[in-house]
């Protein structure tokens, strides 16, 4: 029996779906940091994203059509009046 050092790596767990996915996107990566990703994973979808917690730091291309979906879905509806909460606080652990 090997080690599992030794077994191929087959890709990256996506944090919001957990797919294992070859190609990626490091949520702290200089793309996620152009397209705002972590704050609209906060912000659209109150997903709490950290550097200190033991969740995977990618996410599929899938998964940031459904991010970048949300965030213009909700910006369009922030356009109409009506009342809006506030996101609730939180810190990193």
């Amino acid at each position: 029996m090997g080690s599992y050092m030794q077994a191929p790596i087959l890709g990256f767990l996506c944090q919001m779906c957990t797919e294992v996915e070859r190609h990626v996107i490091h949520l702290y990566g200089e793309r996620a940091r152009h397209l705002q990703l972590v704050e609209k994973m906060e912000k659209y979808l109150s997903i709490r994203v950290c550097q200190s917690d033991p969740l995977p730091k990618t996410i599929c291309s899938k998964c940031v059509e459904v991010v970048l979906h949300a965030a213009m879905s909700k910006k369009e509806a922030a356009i109409k009046p009506g009342p809006a909460a506030p996101p609730p606080e939180w810190t990193c652990p």
